[in-house]
């Protein structure tokens, strides 16, 4: 187990940051070239021309991430387990929406294309959030995914995975007297009182690689670090089998009271504390390319930058030939009439000069301008930088035509595959992201929240049936005592096909007409045949991004069809009269949400609150412990 002495701690935090900023070097040269020189003010002379940072973002951004994702969970078990899923997704798919998940994302994924990005899961409490009686809980809570800066995080530099990291972090700074209030006012969160107050002020600083060219004066903060050590269990505090997975450590740099005033000590200011949260940790890395036996992964920013500054190279010695080109005329000193005509003369003029004088005493001259061969030099830096990072034409949405109907065919098969690797890495890294917010929307009965249409949408009915029949649907977590024999792991959450992506107008008109050949040609079909017409609608809504499917085909209306149909049959064959629709009723199907006068049932019932000393006030690690 890795020491967790305050020295030995901050030594490996240090050790760790050395081995980020290292990977970090041209980082700050990548994002001066994405946002250009006019973002800061700066003289446009001498910038890199070839921005090829913005254009890989913008062009691939919005297709990785352009709208807030759908989640679908469905347990593999049989039994209440079931009817648990189905509530979990509802109050997934209501918190991305409630929480605007997808702004998060779009920084995560901006930082993943500049080299990679990280995002930590906590709990925070819901003050806006008044619950209801049934609830039995005093303040709600909610999980929230924060961004946290590629600068600001640190993990264990000798691991060769970072599912193998013994310890990963990030640092944050807090005014010191802010903090100070903090400890007084929650005592029993672990708060130094004391260390905080020996704390020097402006201590670390400078590890926050902060411009300070703008003046801003002292703020008298103090730089504090959040550790994670995965699998670490602390003496006497409550472990795996009631939630807690390895521990968080608060180490705050303070000033040595000893040698030069520049040397610093890490010091404890919070009792170490057991982490309530999933075993994988709070932390969820994105990356798009692994790198052999290395924690960092591999951005394509990164791999191509030397080609893009050899192009740049290129790029601003034709842009200088190009401002340096002339063309002057020589006249004779004999001639100074000569001379003057030429001074005086402007485009389209007509200047009346003897033949002799054109000839023997004006000679027309062009100095410097671009070369063909260096015009040649740039193409060809071009288009290995376009090959390398896969940015083809067509991607760019220019065609030229020049290419065969194989040859655009084979390019937009490779370029198909390509883009499909990326955006499938960063699903793959938000399904981790959001199945660490499930883990604490199937434990924790402090989540409250009303689920409203999202239950509508996966019972394929209205809001207002759900409330006629059992009020309105609320979602609470936490494991009811009648799960014994289940497990978070019994469920498996996936991200929705296509619920990330932007739909285009063609998209759009395309599913408009699967849609209406749905309903006219396969929904009779399906009434007729041994197919549960409910799950169809979901699979159906889901392939083809139209989550409201189920809710646009009245599934109770169909059925009474179904029967008419059937009753018509057995009355030509029998004689009998025909029943009518009053006589056979709409049939509701109930709903799998109590009303609020009651616990819920589709979701996890609400467990007995456990004992103050077991789960803390402060659920796992807070970048901002100052939050309210």
């Amino acid at each position: 187990m890795i020491n967790t002495d305050a020295a030995n701690l901050y030594s490996e935090i240090q050790s760790a940051e050395k081995f980020r900023d290292e990977h970090l070097r041209s980082y700050e040269r990548r994002k001066k070239r994405y946002v250009g020189p006019s973002f800061l003010g700066d003289d446009i002379q001498g910038f890199e021309p070839e921005n090829h940072e913005f254009e890989y973002v913008s062009l691939l951004l919005p297709k990785t991430i352009f709208d807030n994702p759908r989640v679908r969970v469905q347990a593999y078990r049989p039994g209440p387990i079931q009817d648990i899923a189905t509530g979990i997704q509802a109050g997934m798919n209501r918190w991305i929406r409630d929480t605007h998940l997808r702004r998060v994302l779009v920084r995560i994924g901006l930082d993943n294309f500049l080299c990679w990005g990280m995002a930590v899961v906590h709990m925070e409490p819901d003050k806006d959030r008044l619950p209801p009686a049934w609830a039995q809980v005093a303040l709600p809570y909610r999980p929230i995914v924060e961004r946290l800066s590629p600068k600001r995080v640190f993990w264990d530099p000798h691991a060769l995975d970072i599912a193998e990291a013994r310890f990963i972090g990030h640092v944050w700074a807090r005014d010191k007297d802010d903090l100070e209030k903090v400890a007084k006012e929650h005592p029993d969160d672990g708060w130094d009182l004391e260390a905080i107050k020996n704390l020097a002020e402006d201590a670390g600083t400078d590890k926050l690689d902060r411009d300070n060219k703008y003046g801003t004066p002292s703020r008298k903060e103090v730089v504090c670090y959040e550790v994670y050590i995965p699998g670490h269990q602390i003496k006497g505090e409550p472990g795996p089998e009631e939630g807690f997975n390895g521990a968080i450590f608060t180490i705050a740099v303070g000033q040595a009271t000893s040698g030069s005033s520049s040397d610093k000590k890490g010091v404890y200011i919070r009792k170490p504390r057991m982490y309530y949260g999933p075993v994988e940790g709070p932390y969820v890395m994105f990356g798009t390319y692994p790198v052999p036996d290395s924690t960092v992964p591999l951005s394509s920013t990164v791999a191509i930058q030397a080609q893009v500054e050899t192009l740049n190279m290129h790029a601003k010695a034709v842009m200088k030939a190009a401002t340096q080109r002339k063309r002057i005329a020589f006249v004779s000193r004999a001639e100074p009439d000569l001379q003057k005509k030429v001074k005086r003369s402007e485009d389209g003029d007509v200047v009346p000069v003897n033949t002799e004088e054109l000839n023997n005493n004006l000679k027309e001259v062009e100095l410097g301008g671009v070369t063909p061969a260096a015009l040649n030099a740039l193409q060809i830096e071009r288009e290995r930088r376009d090959r390398i990072s896969g940015m083809s034409d067509a991607m760019r949405g220019n065609v030229a035509g020049s290419g065969t109907a194989t040859e655009n065919a084979i390019a937009a098969e490779a370029s198909t595959a390509r883009m499909a690797f990326i955006k499938q890495q960063f699903t793959d890294s938000v399904t981790d992201l959001l199945r660490k917010v499930a883990w604490y929307m199937y434990h924790d009965d402090r989540i409250v929240f009303p689920v409203g249409d999202e239950m509508a949408s996966i019972l394929g009915t209205s809001q207002e049936e759900i409330y006629e029949e059992r009020g309105e649907p609320w979602y609470q977590g936490g494991v009811p005592e009648d799960m014994t024999g289940y497990s978070f792991r019994d469920l498996d959450l996936d991200i929705e096909p296509y619920s990330m992506e932007r739909v285009s107008e063609q998209q759009m008109q395309s599913r408009m007409m699967q849609l209406v050949q749905i309903v006219t040609q396969i929904i009779p079909q399906a009434i007729s045949s041994p197919v549960d017409l409910q799950a169809l609608l979901n699979v159906i809504g889901n392939m083809t991004n139209t989550p409201d499917l189920a809710r646009v085909v009245d599934i109770n209306v169909a059925r009474q069809m179904q029967q008419q149909m059937l009753q018509g049959a057995q009355v030509k064959q029998s004689g009998e009269p025909a029943r009518t629709a009053s006589d056979v009723g709409a049939k509701k199907r109930p709903g799998l949400v109590q009303p609020g006068g009651s616990p819920p049932k589709s979701t996890v019932t609400p467990a007995p609150a456990p004992a103050q000393s077991t789960i803390p006030q402060q659920m796992g690690i807070q970048p901002n412990p100052m939050a309210p």
